[in-house]
């Protein structure tokens, strides 16, 4: 049987939360992990609606283990219904982009929904979500990114123009060559 609890009051007993938490009898979406979470001796709802991923992760094994256990469904119920922007680490944001449970949509979705720079644009396994980033300017301006972006690839090749064209990129690129 599979018993997923889709909406729940929030006045709710603490038991009976607790047991359908443990349990992992819930459905990932933004009310229910609310409900669940608030009762948390970690809650912090600012940290929850800006950070959604890495909060949860990092403070929440139990839910952290059940939000991946249907990756799927909590990238489109959760992280990208949140009104705002989210800010993850490049290491969480890697881990998802290279998710094979996830489709190519929602890893584009993600890097848009996203504020994150990548550190290192190879560890990212698809060209064209590094293309993606590359234009939307979310990695570090490092020889060694843009050396990676060099690609007989059309569309690495616009990225890599419309990235060096951004003045902080430059800058950041000069300094790194002069040290």
């Amino acid at each position: 049987m599979d018993l997923r609890f889709k909406n729940l009051n929030p006045e709710t007993d603490k038991t009976e939360l607790e047991y359908i938490y443990s349990q992992g009898y819930y459905q990932d979406n933004l009310q229910m992990l609310c409900v669940l979470l608030c009762k948390q001796d970690k809650w912090d709802e600012s940290a929850f609606m800006a950070r959604n991923y890495d909060y949860i992760c990092d403070n929440f094994d139990l839910m952290s283990e059940h939000i991946h256990h249907d990756l799927s469904e909590y990238i489109d119920n959760v992280f990208l219904a949140l009104d705002s922007q989210q800010t993850i680490t490049s290491e969480h944001l890697i881990k998802l982009l290279n998710n094979e449970d996830l489709s190519h949509e929602q890893k584009k979705r993600i890097t848009q929904k996203s504020e994150c720079e990548i550190e290192h644009i190879s560890d990212v396994s698809d060209a064209s979500l590094r293309n993606d980033l590359c234009q939307q300017n979310k990695m570090t301006a490092t020889w060694e990114n843009v050396s990676a972006m060099m690609t007989d690839d059309e569309d690495a090749k616009k990225a890599l123009v419309k990235y060096i064209s951004v003045a902080e990129n430059v800058q950041q690129l000069i300094k790194e060559a002069e040290q």
